[in-house]
């Protein structure tokens, strides 16, 4: 349906690395009798590695004139119970993530340092329900975590973390081709001060037509208040907007 899922739970700088890891899974279902449906199950671990260069690390590093130049990575692990509800079409779950110290090469100037995170949470609830025509669902995000930057005979630089974000979405199939809804998406970091930088606010309205059995058009326009999700500091030289506006339109191709 969506064209950009919520940014306060599902951001762009991390869908390459968030959860790619050097490890293993292991999943699988427990059937539950008739009157309480099942559950899904999937567990997790290993090593995370972020690449040299991923807006998951870049962005927030580049625009304080530090740079990693190897990424970074640690162990991570973590696990998702899903409950396929005996009330058809409603599903309700929960997933962790912990990172423990990760670490890594920082270069500030012609400096050499460490960038280090100690250990950190991430947890979801969530739930989703669609029948017929309609589909509705939320989820509730809290990441924890701190860590700084030493480089010598420079003060040691330290930052830390607690953004607790939700959103709430909605659709509804009009026609057998064309389906609208909407949603809205907050996030707000408690260990920023008062400021557009400590939180993210966008409502957002989308439309998707369907063409044929493979070929769709998305139409989408957000409206966004703060500057909480790491916009690229390099390309905003004269300063970041407390509120802008983005609008998508998205061709895709399915088969």
């Amino acid at each position: 349906m969506w064209a950009l899922l919520p940014q306060g739970v599902y951001t762009l700088t991390s869908r390459n690395s968030f959860l790619s890891h050097y490890g293993g899974v292991a999943y699988g279902t427990i059937r539950l009798n008739e009157k309480l449906g099942k559950l899904e199950y999937r567990v997790f671990g290993g090593e995370g590695v972020d690449v040299a260069g991923d807006p998951a690390i870049s962005l927030g590093n580049e625009g304080s004139g530090v740079n990693l130049p190897n990424g970074w990575s640690g162990t991570l692990y973590g696990g998702t119970l899903n409950w396929k509800t005996p009330l058809k079409g409603l599903t309700v779950g929960s997933s962790d993530l912990a990172y423990q110290y990760w670490s890594s090469l920082a270069t500030k100037g012609t400096v050499n340092g460490t960038q280090y995170s100690n250990p950190c949470q991430y947890y979801w609830n969530y739930a989703h329900y669609e029948k017929d025509k309609v589909m509705v669902a939320g989820e509730y995000t809290r990441q924890q975590y701190n860590g700084g930057n030493i480089f010598p005979a420079t003060p040691l630089s330290t930052f830390n973390v607690d953004v607790r974000a939700w959103y709430a979405m909605a659709s509804y199939k009009l026609t057998g081709k064309l389906t609208v809804g909407a949603y809205d998406s907050q996030s707000f970091d408690h260990q920023q001060h008062l400021a557009p930088a400590r939180y993210n606010k966008d409502w957002t309205v989308s439309g998707r037509y369907d063409v044929n059995q493979y070929v769709y058009l998305k139409a989408e326009q957000h409206f966004i208040d703060g500057t909480a999700l790491g916009y690229d500091t390099n390309t905003n030289p004269n300063g970041l907007k407390p509120s802008s506006k983005l609008s998508i339109l998205k061709l895709g191709v399915s088969f």
